[in-house]
């Protein structure tokens, strides 16, 4: 709902390009990550699907999109690194904190690069050229 309201008007269908291969990507990355038992999630929002789906297909997409419209002109690689430091130093401790998940075999270093190859890769999809700039 979010994103709804303060997205930029006209760059719909690359942010939401954009945020599909994150999604796509970071569900991927959780569910090897539960499988080599690195972390664990505990309670489920719906008993059918995966404890990880809401985070997957909300909170990651989302907050990459509006990353994406926030200072487009600023270098990606920058605001890639600080992105990667949000989620990896904040976002991550606190929802471990929180109690939805436990790290076994993970540290939160792991994740600063996998962040930035992600919010990297995004960014470039955003910047197809077929779409109109942002």
């Amino acid at each position: 709902m979010i994103w709804l309201l303060i997205r930029k008007r006209g760059s719909e269908a690359r942010l939401l390009l954009a945020g599909g291969f994150t999604l796509c990507i970071a569900s991927w990355f959780d569910f090897l990550g539960i499988v080599f038992g690195s972390w664990y999630y505990s309670g489920r929002a719906l008993p059918t699907i995966p404890s990880f789906f809401p985070w997957d297909f909300s909170l990651i997409p989302v907050t990459i999109m509006l990353w994406l419209q926030f200072k487009p002109t600023l270098h990606p690689f920058i605001k890639a690194v600080i992105y990667s430091f949000l989620t990896t130093f904040i976002g991550e401790p606190l929802f471990e904190w929180i109690g939805l998940y436990t790290m076994v075999k993970w540290n939160v270093f792991y994740s600063f690069p996998i962040w930035i190859v992600i919010y990297l890769i995004a960014y470039r999809i955003s910047k197809a050229k077929s779409f109109d700039p942002l």
